[in-house]
């Protein structure tokens, strides 16, 4: 916090604790001045400023407010070898005995997995000796409930209502067991849980009874808080074009040597031909140029991309134009990255090095964070011919599957194959969000294969538009056909990275409270000004003044108009509150909060 001198004249008040500065030549506190009102200023702009209570809005090394981050859709959760839970272990005791750490994952949802397993923790494939660890938040609505597990084998889970402390312990062996809480809220608790399995089938469904009706904790009921965890998401795919899903895990860095096998995610891509997203934030410390560079190793038909802040810096892939390095400049803070790789045969690696102020070489852990703000994808690979007609015009559509309501294009990636048709008196246009744009057909990825990589040109469109996607394939001559056979579009498809919907990265709905501010002397609060970049996040502004501490906690909030002039009793305290909402999408940032206040 910082005092400011405005309109300054002589004042006798002791505020030697608090920093006066000269401003456009107004006098300092002390200097000879004519007597009248002062108006004086309160700057809150640094770290150690935003001391006061926060609820889902953190204070950050570079002075602002910026929101927490989540993984929603399932907890965080580790894998460990061995069966490390007995009937009366504390989940301490669990987390003591698993010392053999396999894999990480986020979105993770506790289920009934039979005789398989969860993906993405790097478990053995055939193994029936495994503990998981969860941790993360559940939604849950007010009011008398019992919360319930369904396990096979062991199973501990607890929720902590006062959102620290972690209260009765529910425990399942090979059975289903209830615990009656308490609810004071519908909110967002944290809940941490483990699962033993020794033999056999394994399963853990967590879910609550409420007036008699169950409830699954499904994707919606279950996030994992990220703002200071460490590392990113990978989702992997069959195919270089990311054709088909093949599930996503929790990786420490972009840093992989592969060999001639596949990622070592527990992930179903194959040892050849995949591709995989690696999608999060990166931290930014210090204002100025950054240059990142890609290496995939000796193999020319691998490739990657590097997208930063949603922007193709740096390619080698194909239908792309080869950018060996990339620069941006770059403000302090949290910035999109996305990172896209793909493997052909032979053996697959990756590294990703950044150099800039203060940083040179490979992206350490400790300064990606898992926070998916772009980069999730909806892809759709068909393989039915559809037929080619003879001098007239074939649609193809290429709608991508799975689109949440809401979803907003990032880029797309179109592939499209046709057999048995000279190309002679023939187009390819593509019906998208705009008018429909025409393709080259002169530089095919293989002999009648065509691809057409990191189209932006639809960037904050709605993703499901009200002209669906589509080739139209224009065959403009009569009896250019081959002679036999039919002539068809195969293999065709899109994958669409997004961002929108259900799987929120940041908070909705976010909060602080300031420390009680001095303002001595004051007789009016003169105006509260807020600094911030909301994007399409909306904010509420209120301030209360006081006596002495009691009477301001005494006292009610006002709501005021950011920036506004105001004319509100003042006090030797003050204090204000900020709220912010969105839908979980923006990210709100709070730079700068001043109050000026009148002294007589």
């Amino acid at each position: 916090m910082r005092l400011v001198v405005g309109l300054l004249v002589g004042l006798s008040v002791g505020l030697a604790a608090c920093d006066f500065t000269r401003q456009d030549g107004v006098p300092v506190v002390g200097d000879d001045a004519d007597n009248g009102p002062k108006r004086l200023q309160v700057v809150d702009d640094a770290l150690a400023d935003f001391s006061g209570t926060a609820v889902d809005l953190v204070a950050t090394p570079w002075g602002t407010l910026e929101p927490a981050a989540f993984v929603v859709g399932g907890l965080h959760a580790r894998s460990f070898n061995g069966a490390n839970a007995a009937d009366n272990d504390t989940f301490e005791d669990i987390v003591a005995k698993s010392t053999m750490p396999l894999g990480e994952g986020y979105a993770q949802l506790p289920a009934n997995w039979m005789n398989g397993r969860p993906r993405g923790l790097n478990l053995p494939a055939n193994s029936d000796n495994w503990t998981l660890i969860y941790d993360g938040e559940v939604l849950l609505p007010m009011g008398s409930l019992e919360l319930q597990v369904d396990a096979d084998d062991r199973a501990v889970v607890q929720v902590a209502l006062d959102g620290k402390t972690f209260g009765e312990r529910l425990f399942a062996h090979n059975t289903t067991q209830k615990i009656a809480i308490t609810v004071p809220r519908p909110d967002w608790y944290p809940i941490r849980a483990a699962i033993a399995e020794q033999g056999g089938n394994a399963r853990m469904v967590l879910s609550f009874v409420a007036a008699g009706s169950t409830t699954e904790l499904g994707p919606e009921r279950l996030r994992a808080r990220v703002t200071d965890a460490k590392g990113l998401v990978a989702f992997a795919y069959r195919g270089q074009g990311f054709n088909e899903v093949a599930g996503e895990t929790a990786v420490p860095s972009f840093e992989g040597n592969f060999g001639a096998g596949a990622p070592p995610y527990d992930l179903d891509t194959g040892i050849d031909n995949f591709s995989v997203r690696y999608t999060g934030q990166v931290r930014i410390d210090t204002d100025g140029d950054y240059t990142f560079t890609v290496d995939k190793g000796p193999d020319p038909t691998d490739g990657y991309r590097l997208f930063f802040d949603g922007e193709l810096v740096v390619a080698h892939w194909a239908s792309t134009a080869d950018i060996a390095t990339g620069k941006v400049h770059a403000a302090p803070g949290w910035h999109d990255l996305v990172v896209d790789y793909s493997d052909n045969l032979g053996n697959a690696q990756l590294s990703v090095a950044m150099s800039g102020p203060g940083v040179s070489g490979p992206i350490a852990s400790e300064r990606l964070r898992p926070a998916v703000v772009r980069g999730l994808t909806a892809a759709r690979f068909e393989t039915a011919p559809v037929v080619i007609n003879d001098n007239t015009t074939t649609v193809v559509p290429i709608t991508p599957a799975s689109l949440p309501q809401g979803a907003r294009v990032d880029w797309a990636d179109y592939y499209l194959s046709i057999s048995n048709h000279p190309l002679t008196n023939f187009a390819l246009e593509l019906r998208d969000c705009l008018a429909p744009q025409q393709l080259s057909l002169a530089t095919p990825l293989q002999p009648g294969s065509f691809y057409y990589s990191a189209d932006a040109r639809c960037r904050d469109k709605a993703a499901a538009p009200q002209q669906p996607w589509a080739f139209r394939l224009i065959d403009s001559a009569v009896g250019n056909l081959p002679n036999t056979g039919p002539a068809n579009a195969l293999n065709y498809g899109m994958a669409m990275a997004y961002h929108g919907g259900p799987r929120t990265p940041f908070a909705t709905v976010a909060r602080y409270t300031s420390p009680p501010h001095p303002t001595p002397g004051a007789s009016r609060l003169a105006k509260i000004s807020v600094a911030a970049t909301l994007g399409l996040a909306t904010m509420s502004i209120s301030v209360r003044t006081g006596a002495d501490v009691a009477a301001l906690e005494a006292a009610a909030w006002t709501p005021v108009e950011n920036d506004a002039e105001l004319e509100l009793a003042g006090g030797a305290l003050m204090q204000y509150r900020l709220a912010l909402n969105d839908d979980g999408w923006a990210y709100p940032v709070i730079d700068r909060v001043t109050i000026d206040y009148v002294v007589p």
